[in-house]
């Protein structure tokens, strides 16, 4: 299985190896919050996306639908919402105070600071 999992952001970077699904995903830049230590994931489960916030924080969603943040979590940008059962999530988008989340439903989620700062 072949996957497109890139991300240039401002402040951080992220890529597989050679763009198989059974390669890890790969992150380098900023790490003063740990935005580039990608988690590890259970064993047969990959990373189908990836976003970078402007420099805190990063988000993934598995190809399991499951949304995972890490980084600095200050404003609850990581604070993924659960799912009511049987729903899961398709992408994902860090922002720089916030994420938005689209579910295989067709909502978009959002949550971290949701007004300005």
């Amino acid at each position: 299985m072949w996957r497109t999992v890139m991300l240039a952001g401002m402040m951080l970077s992220m890529s597989s190896q050679t763009g198989r699904a059974e390669d890890p995903l790969l992150a380098w830049g900023y790490h003063d919050y740990g935005q580039a230590t990608v988690p590890s994931l259970p064993s047969g489960v990959t990373f189908t996306g990836v976003s970078g916030g402007i420099r805190y924080y990063s988000l993934g969603v598995t190809s399991q639908g499951q949304g995972i943040g890490w980084g600095y979590n200050g404003w609850g940008s990581l604070n993924v919402p659960a799912l009511p059962s049987g729903v899961t999530y398709t992408n994902g988008a860090a922002g720089y105070y916030h994420s938005l989340a689209l579910r295989s439903d067709g909502q978009v989620v959002a949550f971290g600071l949701l007004t300005r700062p």
